[in-house]
């Protein structure tokens, strides 16, 4: 869990006469979800302060969330903005830039104030899960992945052409697999899996790390161990020097 481990880390790197650190708290919920409350930790006393927001991965422009995220961005004043995963592409369009999970760097942008990714970088994760696993199956996780996090959503928010082609050019060259197909990536997951490869089908299911039952599913709970205590070190460093940041990221 990341927000109990940046605690932990936080009132270990902080100063001991620091102020403590304020808990994890229930946000209340935004009216219209019915998801539930989003979660929030606010950390300060090291120089800087930190705002970590929790992420459900929305994308409709109409959601709720989005204004509430706005309204406490612009209660904190950051210097700095943090996300998971690709930055992408900006957009200057309010509606883009949110169906492209880019909306916490748009508001960046407006302020001007720069906007940087945390997570643990592609390549690198994947070679990491190839000291673990073969490197043909680490690629058709992550192709798996990715597919599933494109599918079903409009032809706006997803990649040009094909995506099971454009998901492997993707991940094969970290992996030192470049002549790997899609063809390859079925082969291998229908072999690991036992399952019919249906790409356009996939859904998060394929890789839920609270599950074990399949090969896919353990090895996003092996991402998400290798990832966790990347972000939390980048989210400390970026609060040396007196930063205010403000994150969003999945809490879990």
């Amino acid at each position: 869990m990341l927000f109990p481990t940046l605690l932990l880390a936080w009132s270990l790197a902080a100063p001991s006469k620091a102020p403590a650190a304020r808990a994890a708290s229930d946000l209340e919920e935004c009216d219209g979800t019915g998801k539930g409350p989003h979660r929030m930790v606010e950390l300060s006393g090291r120089g800087g302060a930190l705002r970590v927001f929790g992420d459900r991965h929305e994308t409709d422009p109409a959601d709720p969330v989005f204004l509430d995220l706005e309204r406490r961005v612009n209660g904190f004043d950051p210097t700095v903005f943090l996300v998971e995963g690709d930055l992408g592409t900006p957009h200057s369009d309010r509606a883009r830039a949110i169906a492209s999970g880019g909306f916490l760097c748009w508001l960046a942008g407006r302020r001007n104030v720069p906007c940087q990714s945390v997570d643990l970088p592609e390549s690198e994760e994947a070679r990491r899960l190839a000291k673990r696993h073969p490197p043909d199956e680490v690629l058709m996780f992550l192709v798996a992945r990715v597919l599933a996090y494109f599918n079903g959503r409009p032809p706006d928010q997803r990649p040009p052409g094909d995506l099971v082609d454009w998901a492997v050019r993707r991940y094969r060259d970290a992996l030192h697999l470049p002549a790997a197909t899609a063809s390859d990536v079925a082969a291998t997951f229908e072999r690991v899996l036992g399952r019919p490869w249906r790409p356009d089908e996939l859904t998060t299911e394929i890789h839920d790390p609270r599950r074990s039952e399949l090969a896919t599913q353990r090895m996003s709970a092996e991402s998400n161990a290798l990832r966790e205590p990347y972000i939390v070190e980048r989210l400390l460093e970026a609060t040396r020097g007196g930063a205010r940041a403000f994150a969003v990221l999945v809490p879990a």
